[in-house]
C-alpha cells in the first residue's frame, strides 16, 4: 500500500517537475527565442547556427561520457539534484552580461558560453534522470507522465 502511495507521489512530483522544466526552457530553446536574440546582436545566421550546434553536441557528448558511469553513481537522486543546483541557474549570469555596455559579439560569445554549459549539464542529467524515472513509475504510466509533462510545459 505504501509503496503505491510513493509511486502516485513520484509521478505528480516528476509531472511538475517536467512541467516547470519544459515551460523555462521554452524561453532558452534553439527553435525560439535564441536565434532571434543572436540575430538581433549580430546579425550573424551562423552565429545563431553555432547554438544550435551547441545545444545538441553538448548535451550528446556529456550524454556519452557519462552513461557507462550510472550504475556507479550510489546515490541518484542526490547526484541530479547536485547536477540541477550547478547548471539550472545558469541563464540568469545572464541578466548581468545584457545589462553591461559590452561589445554584441562578446554578449553573444559569453551567451554561447553559458548555453553550452546549460545543455552539457542537462546531458548529465538526462541518463541518472532517466533511470530514476524508470525505477520510481510504473511502466504502464511512463507514457502518460510524458505525455502530461508535454503538455502542461508546453502551455506553461
Amino acid at each position: 500500500m505504501q509503496e503505491q502511495t510513493l509511486r502516485k507521489r513520484n509521478f505528480y512530483a516528476l509531472t511538475m517537475e517536467g512541467t516547470f522544466f519544459f515551460s523555462g526552457m521554452a524561453f532558452v530553446d534553439v527553435n525560439a527565442v535564441i536565434p532571434l536574440f543572436i540575430f538581433a546582436y549580430t546579425n550573424s545566421v551562423a552565429l545563431a547556427g553555432l547554438a544550435t550546434t551547441l545545444h545538441f553536441a553538448t548535451s550528446i557528448v556529456m550524454q556519452t561520457l557519462l552513461g557507462p558511469y550510472i550504475k556507479g553513481i550510489k546515490n541518484v537522486p542526490r547526484f541530479i539534484i547536485i547536477l540541477m543546483a550547478l547548471f539550472r541557474p545558469l541563464p540568469f549570469i545572464m541578466i548581468p552580461v545584457l545589462f553591461s555596455n559590452l561589445n554584441p559579439l562578446l554578449v553573444v560569445g559569453i551567451f554561447l558560453v553559458i548555453y553550452a554549459l546549460l545543455w552539457g549539464g542537462d546531458g548529465l542529467v538526462v541518463i541518472p534522470w532517466m533511470d530514476l524515472f524508470g525505477r520510481t513509475i510504473e511502466q504502464k504510466r511512463r507514457g502518460p507522465l510524458l505525455g502530461y509533462q508535454q503538455l502542461f510545459g508546453g502551455t506553461g
